[in-house]
């Protein structure tokens, strides 16, 4: 796996990950659909607090 640093791009400071399944092998896509929600959920609550 490489690392990639966070970057500006855009005027916005983009952060690169790798998505990767843990658990069962197939998902279906629904649980993936979740899955992103959640990461992004995620991430927005970090980007607001980052701005507190």
């Amino acid at each position: 796996m490489r690392e990639i640093a966070p970057h500006p791009e855009e005027e916005v400071m983009m952060v690169p990950f790798e998505i990767r399944t843990f658990g069962g092998r197939l998902k279906s896509w629904a649980q993936i659909a979740a899955d992103l929600t959640d990461l992004c959920d995620w991430v927005q609550s970090s980007y607001e607090l980052g701005r507190a």
